[in-house]
């Protein structure tokens, strides 16, 4: 099964290939302010590097979120728009998880428990919780700092943030092959995870808010 994978959540959007659980290959897209410029132009570089044919790829794997708004919105839709064009199958997967993957290849396995945060601004936090099979103990969701800080853990988790990984593409390859229910033919119902409004929905909130005062 070949897998095309793309994460652009971040600054550093990647994207990456693999067939079954191998890796093929990862390129970076060439400037993090173009991620929807260069994206489809990427995908197709990384198709011609390894002398894939767009037709050979059975699933289009994206970061959903939670994360950058806009590097989300251009993942997934692109994500949508060639599965639904070449009839691929799709596989939305949160960037908590790809966190959780991406530690889970670099440290020592005495955690039984990883907890991937985000920082979320405005004092607040994403987080989500796995055991170190990268089960779901708790969904991604959106915290308050404080709340967090005064959050009972389990025993033996071990909680990290972005300064320590750096999620990528071939972290999404690894769970795909890993979790054969993130696949779906339902190309429709990939949608993002923002789990909070965008800073444009906020003031527009805050001005009606405002205006009925």
């Amino acid at each position: 099964m070949y897998t095309l994978a793309i994460e652009t959540s971040t600054d550093l959007g990647t994207i990456a290939l693999s067939c079954d659980d191998k890796l093929l290959g990862e390129i970076e897209l060439p400037d993090k302010r173009n991620h929807s410029k260069l994206l489809v132009s990427t995908i197709e570089e990384i198709l011609k590097q390894y002398n894939i044919d767009k037709n050979a790829i059975d699933v289009c794997a994206v970061a959903k979120g939670p994360g950058s708004f806009t590097g989300i919105r251009i993942g997934v839709t692109t994500a949508k728009t060639l599965a639904w064009a070449l009839g691929w199958q799709v596989a939305g997967v949160d960037c908590l998880l790809i966190r959780a993957q991406a530690m889970l290849e670099t440290i020592d396995t005495k955690y039984d428990y990883l907890c991937p945060t985000m920082n979320a601004l405005n004092d607040e936090y994403f987080y989500a919780i796995y055991d170190k099979d990268l089960n779901v103990i708790s969904e991604p969701q959106l915290i308050s700092v404080n709340d967090f800080n005064n959050l009972k853990l389990l025993d033996n988790t071990f909680v990290f943030d972005d300064s320590l990984i750096q999620p990528r593409s071939l972290h999404i390859c690894k769970l795909v092959d890993r979790f054969n229910d993130l696949t779906s033919d339902d190309v429709h119902g990939l949608s993002p995870l923002y789990l909070k409004k965008s800073a444009a929905e906020r003031h527009h909130d805050a001005l009606d808010k405002a205006n009925k005062l």
